[in-house]
């Protein structure tokens, strides 16, 4: 993408895309040292939320834990399969850019019920339901997006959890490599596409 070039500014979803950099480089990796301990604690964390809310931050998270070969028992799948799970013994944490998405509400309306307490949430909002059902809500600081809800959000997701499973395994990396990664991100937004390849295209 260009920059410069006012044809690209005009999309939201180029926006979004162009704020992500800046999102890595700011991002806290700090946060949520309390919850990585009662995580910890528990030593099983299911992962939860619906298509890129879960996919990418929850399998991320997870690759990257076995790759260090991490002790915490990882698992994540989607708010209405989990209902059929006994989940007693584990930590579940949601994420939901809405904060409103109805299969996790309903998963931790259904645990609260069973009086479960470990239970955690990341949205893009304040004051939303899925908070309100958790024992510790965070949110996301990349704001609103323009355009599809899964653009800037899903990469401060993936932050969050490596952040925390690194909190959990008391192993910080992440830190350390935030400005290089977000520098690569610049880069890859950016990089000049050749004219041959595009007219192919």
């Amino acid at each position: 993408m260009n920059t410069t070039d006012t044809r690209y500014q005009q999309f939201a979803l180029v926006r979004d895309m162009l704020d992500t950099p800046e999102i890595i480089a700011r991002f806290n990796p700090n946060q949520g040292g309390d919850v990585a301990a009662e995580i910890a604690g528990v030593g099983r964390l299911l992962m939860t939320g619906e298509g890129s809310s879960r996919i990418f931050p929850a399998k991320n998270a997870i690759a990257h834990a076995r790759r260090q070969g991490w002790p915490l028992v990882l698992h994540t799948e989607a708010g209405r399969q989990s209902k059929e799970y006994d989940l007693a013994n584990w930590a579940v944490f949601a994420n939901s850019n809405s904060g409103r998405t109805a299969e996790v509400i309903e998963l931790y309306q259904s645990l609260r019920e069973r009086g479960h307490s470990q239970l955690f949430s990341l949205t893009a909002f304040e004051s939303s339901k899925l908070g309100s059902l958790a024992k510790q809500a965070f949110v996301l600081s990349c704001g609103p997006e323009g355009a599809v809800a899964a653009t800037k959000s899903v990469i401060e997701q993936a932050l969050f959890h490596r952040a925390l499973l690194e909190q959990v395994a008391k192993s910080s990396a992440l830190g350390s490599q935030l400005p290089a990664l977000a520098d690569q991100f610049r880069v890859a937004l950016t990089t000049p596409i050749s004219a041959e390849l595009i007219s192919k295209l």
